[in-house]
């Protein structure tokens, strides 16, 4: 059996257990830091909870607009200071004001869901 750290870090038991696991396998070498979701190695943006538990697909709509908001400032400040790769920015914190305020995830209509979605990629994208 071929050991494989993304493997290894995504069967850890706890946001604390798989945040270390990612920051000491790009620490070490064995993952490559693209690889690795950013909400799990920079923690401090306060996202690697809801991220690794799932429960930005719960929050009230103010609480989600805030969570991305606040990611989106904290990973861009990270980006500026040189200690993350642009590249890694998530998708999600691209541009908080283009979800109008709504947590897309609470929409239990599918295909409103999917517009939802559709709109947030086309005003975050262009």
């Amino acid at each position: 059996m071929t050991f494989d750290p993304l493997t290894e870090c995504y069967s850890q038991s706890g946001t604390a257990a798989v945040t270390k696991c990612f920051q000491d396998g790009v620490a070490n070498g064995t993952i490559d830091s693209l690889s690795a979701p950013p909400e799990l190695l920079f923690p401090q943006c306060g996202m690697a909870d809801a991220y690794w538990t799932g429960a930005y697909a719960t929050m009230p709509d103010a609480g989600y607009i805030a969570l991305m908001t606040a990611g989106q400032a904290c990973f861009q400040g990270l980006i500026d200071g040189g200690r993350m790769n642009a590249d890694a920015m998530p998708y999600g914190v691209l541009k908080p004001e283009c979800y109008g305020g709504v947590n897309p995830y609470l929409i239990a209509d599918s295909d409103a869901q999917q517009a939802a979605w559709d709109k947030y990629a086309t005003c975050a994208f262009g």
